[in-house]
């Protein structure tokens, strides 16, 4: 298993930029504090991109609120077309590496979820995606951070630039975690297979996933000795399970895998975990991109 070396990240270093996409509701200073401190604590550039139409009003609200949070040297773009296009467009032109979204909150059900708009960006963007589930002017502090470490090649980046991101934001406690599928657990229970021989495979499963966390979870500890770093194994469906475990650690942040572009036949008619995780969202969630 290939592990990351702290040097490897100076060349390799992201979120030099960021964006953040507002609208004018009552969230707009609280996205912006947010957008803001982020910016500030990694020494990026800040872009403020609204994609409508640019209006007098909309023009002296933006400008008040920027100047009441000292927000100076951010760059305001004002887009009109496809939400979608054009801010997939704008972070291409402006090579953003983080592009900052709200959530939005069910009123009944006091759940948050995010647009369609925003999934289908979440399928197409080549940049890292930060949703917001409740910005505030006091902005996040992301102290307890869940990071979803399934058995994926672009686990090792994620996992890589979320400890880089953790070091700077000041990341207190974080469990690493896999998902382990009910289904695979079940194929080892098939009728064609010894009852012995089953469990044998069930529990080698089980153990050669613990090995590959404790892995990724001890090298972590060698490169950031400040933070509280965890291990665990949840058995299940994908997307569910991380979901429902994020809520119960009552997470700052859960930090994702970006969606594979190239979905099969079977996750075109049925969703998968991120999917799940965009429709019930437990906290503020980094999904970050990866080649």
């Amino acid at each position: 298993m290939y592990i990351y070396s702290k040097s490897e990240l100076v060349d390799t270093i992201f979120m030099k930029v960021i964006a953040v996409s507002v609208a004018f509701s009552p969230r707009l200073e609280g996205l912006l504090a947010e957008s803001f401190a982020i910016s500030t604590a990694l020494g990026s550039r800040l872009n403020i991109v609204h994609v409508g139409e640019q209006t007098e009003l909309k023009t002296k609200r933006l400008k008040a609120a920027m100047e009441k949070l000292g927000i100076a040297d951010a760059t305001v773009f004002w887009r009109e077309g496809n939400k979608v296009d054009q801010l997939l467009q704008l972070c291409e032109q402006q090579a953003v590496e983080l592009l900052v979204l709200g959530a939005y909150k069910r009123e009944s059900l006091f759940q948050f979820f995010v647009s369609s708009f925003s999934r289908s960006l979440c399928r197409r963007a080549n940049t890292s995606l930060l949703l917001v589930t409740d910005p505030g002017v006091r902005t996040q502090q992301f102290k307890n951070v869940v990071i979803c470490a399934n058995e994926h090649p672009k686990t090792q980046q994620t996992l890589s630039k979320a400890f880089y991101l953790g070091e700077k934001l000041g990341f207190k406690d974080v469990t690493i975690a896999t998902e382990v599928e009910n289904h695979a657990l079940a194929m080892t229970m098939a009728e064609s297979i010894p009852a012995n021989e089953a469990q044998k495979i069930k529990k080698d499963i089980t153990h050669e996933q613990a090995l590959r966390i404790h892995t990724f979870a001890n090298n972590s500890r060698s490169l950031y000795p400040a933070m509280q770093i965890h291990e665990k194994i949840l058995y299940g469906k994908p997307g569910y399970e991380i979901v429902n475990f994020s809520r119960k650690k009552k997470a700052d942040l859960l930090v994702l895998n970006s969606a594979d572009r190239r979905l099969n036949f079977i996750d075109r008619l049925f969703p998968h975990g991120l999917e799940y995780i965009l429709s019930d969202l437990p906290s503020n969630v980094l999904i970050v991109h990866s080649t």
